[in-house]
């Protein structure tokens, strides 16, 4: 159910489970509503996204294609988030599930919008039909029904603490430093802001502390820890380190990327000086998982850079995943000069001496999002071209190692799995999630009816419309939140 938020205080919200998703059959109607038709008479067929539906066919979801499958509404849209680990043990896959989960809004006004600090509690497996249910459509109603037989205590409940923000929030990253949970934002004003969410995430888990902190939060707002206001215009790269506690990269729609440097007192050190060598807006930036002062950005100049953050040059943001595969993320903004390159910095270096790699044209068009593999020199890229190519670090300045062959129109969203090393998830414009395994073998003889298909995708998610960011939770196994104008999903296939 859609629920409004007030902005100056916190709502809890019931999540439902939705007939959204990956919906692999064509039935044929014959006139007749789906459910009318004659078990006997429905032809089921592989659904593919290049083959629009004929005038008699519709999608159909099967839940046996799920574990677990819900949704959720924030009022505002909330087209950014992190998800915040917690400290409720390392894969668990138990149900139900409990998430943590950090966003920001994009409200219609500026002083409308809030940083959004969740706990997704009860999230259960989805109900099937067992073997010796009857297959009578007409007797035993629907499948729908099954939500509605939920006990009230069974329903996933999400428990939210706002804090106010001024402007929208572009991009949105979590992370740890002296055992304090600290969440960045870049604000459409220009601005980015460090915010400790210690209160917060207290309130989520407390009822008493959650009426409290409402209570304050009318008299007293939160104010950040920390804001930077050297960027000269908005931006949406943003990325925190893993093997840097602390430390942070943030790129702009101009072209500059800015290296921080945690000092004492909650306060950073943010080096003035850009990294140089991009020459349009730096859409991603990523930290390597691996190597300290290593950092990946791509932008709308078509170029991919690697830099020693010590000399780096500006480029396209990263967003690096805690563990695993590969992730990329963000929405892009409005107005930008087109070029598409990668870099990779070393920001140890004096920032015009900073970028060591560089790809030129990485894309025909904007390059979007970028992503590092945590245990193979590896990244992905994804662009307005609606191709994801996979680098090799090793051969960086060739072409990339290996082409996605999909058609797919990417969001500027990809993101890799924690448990399994070659697997890839990758949001776009058409409104699908696709989840591909990168170290699948290939078919010298497909099945005919998959032929047109690449032998690497594994599943299609649909159901949400403009998705712009998603993530692999690094704790449930498994597990992908996504966001779009209109919700959240967060759900388990039978594929990973």
């Amino acid at each position: 159910m859609d629920s409004e938020m007030d902005a100056s205080g916190s709502k809890d919200v019931e999540m439902t489970e939705e007939n959204c998703g990956n919906v692999v059959p064509r039935i044929k109607k014959k006139k007749l509503t789906p459910k009318e038709i004659p078990k006997q008479d429905i032809k089921y067929e592989v659904y593919t996204p290049e083959l629009p539906l004929g005038p008699e066919e519709e999608l159909r979801f099967d839940k046996s294609a799920y574990i677990m499958l819900h949704s959720a509404q924030t009022g505002n849209p909330c087209l950014s988030f992190d998800i915040i680990r917690d400290n409720l043990g390392e894969r668990r896959e138990e149900f139900p599930l409990t998430a943590y989960v950090v966003g920001g809004t994009q409200a219609a006004k500026a002083r409308s919008n809030s940083v959004l600090v969740v706990k997704m509690v009860n999230l259960t497996k989805i109900k099937k039909k067992n073997s010796d249910d009857s297959e009578n459509d007409d007797s035993d109603d629907s499948e729908d029904s099954d939500d509605s037989e939920l006990e009230e205590e069974e329903l996933p409940q999400m428990h939210c603490a706002l804090i106010k923000h001024a402007g929208c929030v572009n991009r949105i990253r979590a992370s740890v430093h002296q055992g304090a949970p600290l969440v960045a934002t870049w604000s459409e004003l220009g601005r980015v802001n460090v915010w400790n969410i210690s209160l917060q995430l207290a309130a989520v888990d407390s009822p008493l502390l959650m009426k409290r902190y409402k209570e304050e939060q009318h008299s007293t707002s939160t104010t950040p820890l920390f804001t930077f206001s050297g960027h000269q215009v908005e931006g949406f790269a943003l990325d925190w380190s893993s093997v840097m506690p602390g430390v942070l990269a943030t790129g702009d729609c101009k072209r500059d990327i800015h290296v921080w440097n945690p000092s004492e007192g909650g306060t950073w050190l943010v080096d003035q000086r850009p990294l140089i060598g991009h020459e349009a807006s730096v859409e991603d930036v990523q930290w390597s998982p691996n190597e300290r002062n290593v950092l990946a950005s791509c932008s709308v100049d078509k170029s991919c850079y690697a830099a020693d953050t010590k000399v780096a040059h500006p480029c396209e943001s990263l967003a690096q995943l805690a563990i695993g595969s590969y992730v990329c993320g963000g929405y892009k903004p409005g107005s930008c000069i087109h070029t598409t390159v990668i870099r990779i910095w070393d920001t140890r270096s004096a920032p015009s001496q900073a970028c060591k790699l560089t790809a030129s044209n990485a894309h025909e068009s904007d390059v979007n999002v970028i992503s590092w593999n945590k245990n193979e020199p590896f990244i992905a890229s994804g662009g307005d071209d609606g191709v994801v190519h996979i680098w090799d670090l090793r051969q960086f300045q060739s072409r990339p190692s290996r082409p996605s062959s999909t058609t797919l129109s990417l969001l500027p969203q990809s993101s890799g799995t924690p448990q399994k090393r070659q697997c890839l998830l990758t949001g776009g414009a058409d409104n699908q999630v696709a989840l591909w395994d990168l170290s699948v073998e290939r078919d010298m003889e497909p099945e005919q009816d998959l032929k047109d298909l690449p032998q690497e995708l594994l599943f299609i998610h649909q159901g949400q419309t403009d998705i712009k960011e998603l993530h692999w939770h690094p704790q449930l196994p498994g597990v992908i939140f996504s966001t779009a104008q209109d919700g959240f999903n967060v759900f388990r296939t039978i594929s990973v």
